[in-house]
């Protein structure tokens, strides 16, 4: 049988022939280690500080370095996949390099750094691209005089309003230009409170709403507002007994009064204090608190089925307001089973954890009469 001329012969390596080509496997002695370049890196910027400009490589992400904003953000707040973008887009097209970027905004800064700058722009809002909707930058540029600015993102000139005008130099730079944060840093937040451009909508009616409101649905922007919290207790027996109720208060009053350690050193309360606190506490029912009036009510809602709020305006009050303090301490000290030697050890370690300060005005007697009447239909013998 002769064979063809057009045999394809075997592999060499198939053949029983030793390779000849390229090295069949891999040197690990010439394989870059992550870890080494990872420690090199870190080392190298424990001494430097890297500037924004462009022209240096980015320090890796496991690196803890000192960065100078000169106007390109810093990669603690924006790391992208290639330093080095495509000046065209036919090279950007043969190159297939993906671009990706990574967004952290409140990433924390060493304390050698400057703090990112807080800019107020009162009811216009920040100045934005008419066409891309693009900030203004420090890589903008000013044109007709200082009248319109131009886009470094897709060069359209937009006009600049009366209250953020301001003459140009010799230089075509603003005068106060210095005076900018937002022309100088790569990295400012602005306070949008007062522009409604940046309020949220009120979401639009739906034909089967899956609640019932008394009121009408609002429309359009609604205006930001501090935002609410709500307290829910478990005061039932298991609650009690198991000390699950003690240590939710213990809890929430670290968060809202702050504590003092065993060696008095007071760690201050984290809440915000321009928020409001409502209490709800359940057990078999609901129990809603009207702190409005000068004894608190509680409102019970015993249809768990179609649960409802019986009051809107008057569950709510700031912790620092003495009414919810009274509150607090009847759901903390109201149960039945605290009672005799057990109620008074368990006040003296509620009240003990308190700064003086934030001492309760209300008088003891008083606070326990008015949570024996709230909890008087749950006595346990």
């Amino acid at each position: 049988m002769y064979t063809h001329s057009n045999h394809i012969p075997q592999p060499p390596h198939s053949a029983g022939l030793d390779y000849k080509g390229l090295r069949p496997r891999i040197d690990y002695a010439q394989v870059p280690s992550p870890i080494d370049a990872i420690e090199a890196d870190r080392h190298a910027w424990e001494s430097k500080t890297y500037m924004t400009l462009p022209g240096t490589h980015a320090p890796l992400c496991t690196s803890d370095f000192v960065a100078v904003d000169q106007g390109n953000s810093s990669p603690k707040f924006v790391r992208v996949s290639t330093w080095n973008m495509p000046s065209t887009s036919r090279l950007a097209s043969d190159c297939h390099i993906p671009i990706a970027a990574l967004f952290q905004p409140f990433a924390d800064l060493d304390p050698r750094e400057e703090p990112v700058p807080l800019i107020d722009t009162g009811a216009s809002g920040p100045a934005r691209c008419a066409q891309c909707r693009a900030y203004i930058n420090p890589w903008c540029t000013w044109v007709a005089g200082g009248v319109r600015w131009k886009c470094n993102l897709c060069s359209h000139e937009t006009d600049v309003s009366s209250e953020y005008f301001c003459n140009l130099d010799v230089n075509m730079m603003r005068l106060d230009h210095l005076q900018r944060p937002e022309l100088n840093k790569g990295t400012v937040d602005f306070v949008v409170t007062a522009s409604e451009e940046y309020w949220a909508q009120n979401p639009p009616p739906r034909i089967n709403q899956p609640f019932f409101s008394v009121e009408s649905p609002l429309m359009g922007a609604r205006p930001p507002v501090f935002m609410d919290y709500v307290f829910a207790f478990d005061v039932s027996n298991e609650s009690v007994i198991s000390g699950f109720l003690q240590s939710a208060c213990d809890a929430v009053k670290k968060i809202l009064y702050g504590e003092e350690d065993e060696n008095g050193v007071f760690f201050p309360a984290f809440f915000p204090p321009s928020n409001r606190i409502a209490i709800v506490t359940f057990d078999t029912t609901l129990h809603f608190y009207n702190i409005s009036s000068e004894v608190t009510q509680m409102l019970v809602v015993a249809d768990l089925d179609e649960v409802f709020v019986p009051t809107k305006d008057t569950i709510f009050v700031n912790p620092l307001d003495n009414k919810f303090f009274r509150l607090f301490c009847i759901v903390a000290l109201a149960h039945p089973l605290f009672s005799g030697r057990r109620w008074w050890r368990f006040w003296t370690r509620f009240r003990r954890g308190f700064p003086k300060a934030s001492q309760p005005t209300v008088p003891l007697d008083p606070l326990f009469v008015e949570a024996s009447l709230l909890w008087q239909d749950e006595v346990v013998t």
